[in-house]
């Protein structure tokens, strides 16, 4: 084990050290254990994807157990990024569906957790497939991941990339946004063409949904607008990282009055590197 440290100073007359350093380590979980992603229904050895589209995507897992065996694990955790929604568990050879106990998404990883089917053996391997759907927000994806034993006090296992299946061809995590550009502002939806703020709670307020890709720390502008140019209502004005967001208008001005029925338009701006990107959406306020 080799450990660098990198320590940088505004101040010439400032200087740091490394006091400690302390290691944590485990036992393994299995002796060898490699992942690769590909798209449902195979594909080219470089799996690829539109950006900002939902994809299904296909994760083989190969689990080698040494021939003294190892603790073997229940559960496999999956840095997806954007939000996933979990497809599909397959384990075994051949590979069989089985339900798992809980699934869960947060913070951009998508957990599955499944002590009713543990994977382990005495020696030999064992294959296990996570289908699952989501977006990718970049030109590259990776799919890191990692399993765990819930009722064990060993540290979780990384999944490193390889061949871990004949299905698949990419050997790797990594999986890459077809063509050579992805716009900043990839996609704008309204809910609805229309807002009634009557306070019926039916078309009180208007969702607006966006996605951004790509991107980090970009400034992000969102406002409404009359047709004659003059900004009513700023709904959003900072800076956003690659992802899906969703603001809502409920059809007051920036003083919190009902702004007068009429049409309107949303203005949606983020400056990107080299130029500004925007789109406009009209809406209409009706009582």
């Amino acid at each position: 084990m080799q450990l660098q440290f990198n320590m940088v100073a505004e101040d010439f007359h400032t200087f740091g050290r490394v006091k400690s350093v302390a290691i944590e380590y485990s036992p393994l979980l299995v002796e060898s254990l490699v992942g690769e992603v590909g798209l449902a229904g195979g594909g080219d050895r470089v799996p690829e994807a539109p950006a900002g589209q939902e994809t299904t995507f296909i994760y083989d897992v190969l689990a080698s157990f040494g021939t003294d065996g190892q603790l073997g694990f229940d559960a496999i955790k999956l840095n997806t990024i954007a939000e996933a929604e979990f497809a599909k568990l397959e384990i075994g050879q051949p590979l069989e569906e089985v339900v798992p106990d809980s699934v869960h998404f947060a913070d951009g990883v998508l957990a599955v957790y499944f002590p009713s089917h543990k994977v382990v053996r005495a020696d030999g391997e064992e294959h296990l497939r996570l289908t699952f759907r989501t977006a990718l927000l970049d030109f590259t994806t990776h799919f890191l991941g990692e399993v765990l034993e819930l009722e064990g006090e060993n540290l979780p296992q990384s999944i490193d990339p390889g061949d871990a299946s004949a299905e698949l061809h990419s050997d790797d995590i990594r999986v890459f946004a077809t063509g050579t550009s992805i716009e900043a502002l990839s996609e704008i939806a309204l809910a609805s063409s229309f807002l009634t703020p009557n306070g019926d709670r039916i078309n009180d307020e208007l969702d607006i949904a966006f996605t951004l890709l790509g991107v980090e720390d970009i400034a992000t502008e969102i406002g409404v607008y009359t047709l004659t140019g003059q900004r009513v209502r700023a709904l959003v004005r900072g800076k956003f990282n690659k992802g899906f967001y969703t603001v809502q208008w409920d059809g007051r001005d920036d003083q919190g009055a009902l702004v007068p029925p009429g049409i309107y338009l949303l203005h949606i701006k983020v400056d990107a590197d080299k130029e500004a990107s925007e789109q406009f959406r009209s809406v209409s306020v009706a009582y």
